[in-house]
């Protein structure tokens, strides 16, 4: 499980934050609502009409291959292959589960929909030739 926010809804946090009274020391996590990745990848396939690789790899392959590709890169001085990075697939292994009730409650946030977001997203890649 990931939990995925609207980058303008983060924007809106620290805003909120700075501008409220009684706010310093005070932490705030920002998150909106929590998937699996592969239900965000099937909103991102589904919002975009780009099906999903049908590449599988085991899960007993990846994290070898996150080193390897890793180590490649900090040689090469280029992003590892496919996205591949040791501390990224670690993170897709083991999620970050985030509840961003005390910033909407607290900074009066109204958190928007991961669909909306991810829409917006694959609409502004279009419209600048980069999906």
């Amino acid at each position: 499980i990931i939990s995925w926010v609207h980058v303008r809804d983060c924007a809106e946090a620290i805003i909120a934050a700075l501008e409220g009274e009684g706010n310093i020391g005070e932490r705030y996590i920002v998150a909106a609502e929590r998937m699996t990745n592969r239900a965000f990848n099937g909103l991102v396939s589904e919002l975009s009409g780009v099906p999903t690789p049908r590449m599988k790899m085991p899960d007993a392959l990846v994290m070898p291959n996150a080193l390897l590709l890793t180590g490649l890169a900090s040689i090469t001085g280029k992003s590892p292959k496919w996205g591949m990075a040791t501390d990224q697939m670690r993170t897709l292994r083991e999620g970050i589960d985030a509840d961003g009730g005390k910033a909407e409650r607290e900074l009066g946030l109204s958190y928007t929909p991961i669909r909306a977001a991810l829409a917006e997203a694959i609409e502004w890649y279009r419209q600048h030739g980069r999906a």
